[in-house]
């Protein structure tokens, strides 16, 4: 299979060298122009060209606002997968993108449901696009962000600095702020990832 063209140099050294080099994949390493030029048909074949499913453990989609997440297909069912990153923006950026971008839950969502409901999985970390917080929630992303709590849940984690934190997330209490994500769609920080300071990540099994 032929490498998609827009890609930089940097990353198609990435893709030709030894296999650890796409255990942590970013498209910000490429140039911002080119990332927003990526369609999901030119992100799709770069990961099934590095059999994304057995090999990346982070993705972030930094910069691909034209991409529905369609792309995604080749990570269905990974077992090795533990951060994937959709906001489209890099660290320390803005959530907000103008015009808005194109990634979908009804698209991404049964790709994530495929990873995160195996026996065996590795997802530990999950940024969600602005966007689909922001608008009216669907009951299929609070059910998968219900999902991934009780994923979460599964762990066995402990932290020093946390510990008070981490034990009420462990519980099967409800109430906000007791979730590793929260599915309150009324609340201001529905859909946001809870309990993620890099001592308690660090700590997961297989970390």
């Amino acid at each position: 299979m032929a490498l998609p063209a827009p890609t930089s140099k940097r990353l198609r050294t990435a893709m030709t060298s030894t296999p650890t080099a796409w255990e942590v994949l970013d498209f910000g390493d490429i140039e911002a122009n080119l990332a927003k030029e990526m369609t999901d048909g030119d992100v799709h074949s770069m990961l099934s060209y590095i059999n994304a499913k057995r090999t990346v453990k982070t993705l972030r989609l930094t910069g691909l606002v034209n991409i529905t997440g369609r792309c995604l297909g080749p990570l269905r069912r990974s077992t090795v997968l533990k951060a994937l990153d959709l906001s489209l923006v890099g660290f320390h950026q803005p959530p907000l993108i103008d015009p808005e971008p194109l990634i979908s839950d009804e698209v991404v969502l049964p790709i994530l449901h495929s990873i995160v409901d195996r026996c065996v999985c590795s997802l530990k970390f999950i940024q969600l696009p602005h966007k689909w917080r922001e608008m009216s929630p669907s009951s299929e992303l609070t059910a998968f962000l219900k999902a991934f709590d009780r994923r979460m849940k599964s762990y066995t984690i402990h932290c020093s600095h946390c510990k008070d934190l981490l034990d009420l997330a462990n519980t099967d209490d409800w109430e906000e702020g007791a979730q590793w994500c929260s599915c309150n769609e009324d609340h201001y920080f529905y859909g946001l990832q809870n309990f993620t300071c890099a001592k308690s990540l660090l700590l997961l099994p297989n970390a």
